[in-house]
């Protein structure tokens, strides 16, 4: 679905600064990219190269909003931007990145234009069944100038309150109500979609929602005091929808030198890509024999003076039995078979070396995503007097659905 005024350019892609916004002709204004950089210093992400006359999408999938415009940055793939969407949402939810399965996702995937859109949608569509299944509610310590004495009487306060009304009591009391946190949080996430969705249709799905939150007051958190916003059991089915909130949230950057605020939920693709394979190398070997870990750790390049310096930290590690048989290591980067070792970077090489010495692993796999060729084994390369040890590098294509991954992956172990 296309929406108006959304630019949506593909990974390393470029859009001319000329004199107007212009999606067909990917052009943006000299303002529009003062914005991006005035966010880019706000977030610290180099979600683009910005120059004098163009931008450059960097490896950051996701949407930027710019007041009533937006540039969307999707994965450079062969599919269609739809099919494309489709499959970052579910190498998300693999990746645990989204707090959603593919499946609560996908009936809204194909009713909103830009990924952003696809997430709010997902979470006002939750948020309207759970809160009206039931408030969140709670009891709050409230203080209150009375016409009854009802719980702790607040000397100080009620006499300089009512030295000259003897009926009133300045007391506090616990109430309960549904003006807590956790509803406040709702609530101010409920506010971030009506004023950053792309479709006017979503705008007004948030802004009807928001009238049955109306005893609920409106409040800013700082990220400190969002981390400490959770769930307890009595409202644990709010859980999801408070973590997708929480994003929505932290995603805003009000820019009180600009005449409207921007917006940005963009994802690192090589921590997406690292997880993503993580996620499937579990379902497609993970068994009561085979362990598969995120994260291997212990291991470090070199010592000084008896300790470990320079952290080794491969993606993944393969256990069977207990005993390392593999380590598989990430790179979100495209091969290219005309190329000297397919492209392959020598300090790529060099990581997977030390790997395989300092794990005394037999068994490396450099994995890529594939590009201009088909998935499998393209190389494997032997370390000269290591008894055993071999680096292969392999690809996978993550334009295939993640049940197909899971095959490529399980032929890698293949006997």
């Amino acid at each position: 679905m296309k929406v108006a005024n959304v630019l949506t350019l593909r990974e390393h892609e470029t859009a001319r600064i000329g004199p107007e916004w212009n999606p067909a002709a990917k052009m943006v204004t000299g303002r529009d990219a003062a914005k991006l950089e005035h966010l880019q210093r706000q977030t610290g992400q180099k979600v683009f190269e910005i120059g004098r006359h163009a931008i450059k999408a960097s490896n950051f999938a996701g949407t930027i909003s710019l007041g009533n415009r937006a540039i969307e940055v999707l994965p450079k793939t062969d599919l269609s931007n739809d099919q494309t969407r489709r499959r970052l949402i579910e190498m998300l939810t693999v990746a645990q990145m989204i707090p959603f399965r593919e499946v609560d996702i996908a009936p809204q995937a194909s009713r909103a234009g830009t990924l952003l859109d696809i997430f709010m949608l997902v979470y006002l569509r939750h948020l309207t069944t759970e809160w009206r299944r039931g408030r969140v509610a709670n009891y709050r310590k409230v203080d209150a100038n009375r016409s009854c004495l009802k719980g702790k009487l607040l000397f100080a306060e009620h006499v300089r309150r009512n030295v000259a009304h003897a009926e009133r009591f300045y007391t506090r009391c616990d109430s309960f109500t549904v003006d807590v946190p956790l509803s406040q949080t709702l609530k101010l996430a409920t506010n971030v979609c009506r004023r950053y969705a792309m479709q006017h249709s979503i705008g007004q799905e948030a802004l009807s929602l928001l009238m049955e939150f109306d005893e609920v007051s409106d409040v800013r958190f700082s990220p400190q005091q969002l981390a400490l916003i959770n769930t307890d059991r009595q409202n644990e089915r709010f859980s999801s929808i408070l973590s997708l909130g929480k994003s929505l949230i932290l995603g805003e950057s009000p820019d009180r030198t600009a005449a409207t605020s921007t917006f940005s939920l963009m994802f690192d693709m090589n921590a997406v890509f690292e997880r993503y394979i993580a996620g499937l190398m579990k379902r497609a070997i993970g068994s009561d024999l085979c362990r598969v870990t995120a994260q291997m750790g212990g291991e470090h390049l070199l010592q000084r003076e008896g300790k470990g310096q320079f952290s080794l930290r491969p993606d993944i590690g393969v256990h069977e039995k207990g005993r390392l048989i593999c380590l598989v290591d990430t790179k979100w980067k495209l091969l290219d078979p005309s190329k000297p070792h397919d492209k392959v970077s020598q300090a790529d090489m060099y990581q997977m070396y030390a790997y395989a010495k300092e794990f005394a692993c037999p068994r490396v796999i450099l994995l890529y995503p594939c590009a201009m060729m088909p998935p499998g084994h393209l190389a494997t390369y032997h370390i000269e007097n290591m008894d055993g040890p071999r680096i292969e590098v392999r690809t996978v294509d993550i334009a295939e659905p993640p049940t197909k991954v899971v095959t490529q992956l399980q032929s890698f172990f293949a006997t």
